[in-house]
């Protein structure tokens, strides 16, 4: 992904990081993800699948992010929540 000069980059992937180990610890499973992230449009989502997505594992494992994404401010978090929860 070519970067924007804002740290935009180092922070999404810093980002993924962060979930990739979390993933790992609450699973107990080794990540197979390549490192790789790729910002795309909607246009260019639209061609690359039918179903629409916010993000994607691709085939080689790298991530593929919508770009409406990124401004997201809550796009997930890796923090228990302290709320409790009524199921």
């Amino acid at each position: 992904m070519a970067t924007d000069g804002s740290g935009t980059q180092d922070r999404l992937e810093g980002e993924v990081r962060q979930v990739v180990a979390f993933v790992e610890r609450m699973t107990g499973l080794r990540s197979r993800w390549n490192g790789t992230v790729r910002v795309v449009d909607a246009a260019t989502a639209a061609l690359l699948s039918p179903v629409p997505f916010l993000a994607k594992k691709e085939w080689g494992c790298g991530i593929t992010l919508l770009d409406t994404t990124m401004a997201a401010g809550g796009r997930y978090s890796t923090r228990r929540s302290t709320r409790s929860r009524s199921v």
